[in-house]
């Protein structure tokens, strides 16, 4: 069976594999960034019901993963940004210089394509060697996602740029928590803001962040998030749910 797509179409033909005869071969050809970054690897492949994220889904890996760039000339630049959300996010979390690397990127140093990829897959490749059904590690790329999945279904943002606020959102309650440091958020902010164009006033958690309570990541009243120390550096910390939500509820970008 193969896939070819984007995230969305990936997720579906992973699940189907993964339950079909009890699992057949499967092979994705993604065709969007986000999909050659995130989606196609890393073996989670979910379907959303009603106004659950991923409520129905999988962990099953494909056979291969088939990346052309050429593929990307396709995109609208709009999906070209939600897929390096997901490579922001990785640099923040594991490696500044895929940071810097994104950013010249961003701003016209097109050659630097092919080491942004590889170094974005080998990230995400490296923990999910370590961690496939997301018990440890495996955590640190949920970074933003806590958020970012309220905030995806609330205002039918695209994934990409759910995640880019998620990630805003995500520290700056880091900062309310005194977990990290301002100059932190101050930085990501300079750098989300000036790619993810949006009205952040628009955006508010007060009615819908006791959703969060429903998070999988909740355990025993408490939610790991990754938390930036620096950027490229990130530490897991497991925070009072309720203190989370709190600060959800009030923060102000």
């Amino acid at each position: 069976m193969f896939g070819v797509g984007g995230g969305s179409i990936t997720d579906l033909t992973g699940f189907v594999a993964s339950v079909f005869l009890r699992g057949i071969k499967v092979n994705f050809v993604p065709t969007t960034l986000m999909a050659m970054v995130d989606a196609s690897i890393g073996g989670k492949n979910a379907i959303n019901i009603n106004t659950i994220k991923n409520a129905i889904g999988s962990v099953y890996l494909p056979q291969n993963v088939f990346i052309n760039t050429l593929f990307l000339r396709s995109l609208t630049h709009q999906d070209f940004l939600a897929g390096f959300a997901e490579i922001i996010k990785t640099g923040l979390i594991f490696d500044f210089q895929l940071v810097n690397e994104s950013l010249y990127y961003m701003d016209g140093i097109t050659t630097l394509l092919n080491s942004i990829l590889i170094n974005c897959i080998n990230h995400k490749m490296k923990i999910v060697a370590e961690d496939l059904f997301d018990s440890g590690n495996r955590h640190f790329l949920n970074f933003g996602h806590t958020i970012a999945n309220l905030l995806e279904l609330e205002y039918e943002l695209s994934h990409g740029f759910a995640v880019a606020y998620g990630i805003l959102f995500e520290t700056k309650i880091a900062v309310e928590l005194k977990l990290t440091d301002i100059s932190i958020y101050n930085e990501i902010y300079r750098i989300i803001t000036k790619y993810f164009e949006h009205c952040l006033e628009d955006f508010e958690l007060k009615n819908i962040s006791e959703k969060i309570f429903f998070d999988k990541k909740v355990t025993n009243n408490k939610i790991r998030i990754p938390v930036i120390k620096e950027i490229g550096r990130a530490v897991l910390m497991d925070v009072n749910v309720k203190d989370f939500i709190n600060c959800a509820k009030t923060i102000k970008l």
